[in-house]
């Protein structure tokens, strides 16, 4: 009996969750940038820029440093075992929490 037989992995490719982040900061700075004036000068819509960049980035890293936690807490009560297994949600915890520390530094730099 082989029980050497070769386990494929399911984990989330990298690209695609760099995608994924993307997008959110995508979906939630849209709207932002749509609301700004479309008379004002080109100077000051590279200044508005830097400031929708900021605020969103800000956002978005709350928000996935909010999502870490709970995470994090699922994983110490075991809260989410039943629906998802544990290494799946370490994963995720731990990838929601350094694409948080990107986001942030972002916000930080801009």
């Amino acid at each position: 009996m082989d029980i050497s037989r070769k386990v494929s992995s399911t984990r989330p490719k990298f690209w695609i969750s760099i995608a994924g982040g993307l997008g959110l900061w995508f979906l939630t700075s849209a709207p932002l940038l749509a609301a700004g004036d479309s008379t004002a000068s080109a100077a000051t819509q590279g200044g508005s820029f830097f400031w929708y960049l900021s605020r969103t980035s800000g956002l978005v890293g709350y928000l996935l440093l909010f999502l870490s936690v709970c995470l994090g807490l699922a994983i110490k009560t075991r809260l989410l075992d039943p629906l998802v297994p544990r290494w799946q949600n370490f994963d995720l915890h731990q990838f929601t929490a350094l694409l948080a520390t990107a986001f942030i530094g972002l916000h930080i730099f801009s």
